[in-house]
């Protein structure tokens, strides 16, 4: 129950980061955003600057209008962002992640790359 409260809290907290001191962010499809707020902590948040993922990303790669990677919050977890409708797989295990990007039609070797303000995946 502690844990569910404490990242809530930091959703809230990365929420208010995002609007008020966000470094910069990369464009994803569909209207997300992957943004840096601050030293290494990275979110991903809609076009109403809600965040969706976080903290932190630390890779991840676009696959059509899929967004998928890993992230880090205590544990080391993967995720799958449907920008299409919303839906997000967090928290997975590796072997979960991969089951999931092949029952979604991604096949094949996945490379996954650390967050920078160059990429742009419109």
């Amino acid at each position: 129950m502690k844990h569910v409260l404490f990242k809530d809290l930091i959703l809230i907290i990365s929420s208010l980061l995002v609007t008020a001191c966000n470094d910069y962010s990369v464009s994803l499809p569909n209207n997300y955003s992957l943004i840096k707020v601050a030293g290494g902590e990275y979110l991903i948040a809609d076009d109403d600057s809600v965040v969706v993922l976080g903290p932190t990303v630390n890779s991840y790669s676009v696959q059509g209008n899929y967004v998928i990677g890993q992230m880090s919050n205590i544990d080391l977890e993967y995720f799958i962002l449907d920008t299409n409708s919303g839906a997000l797989w967090d928290k997975l295990t590796e072997k979960a992640w991969r089951n999931r990007l092949i029952e979604i039609g991604i096949n094949g070797e996945i490379e996954l790359g650390r967050p920078n303000r160059f990429q742009s995946w419109r």
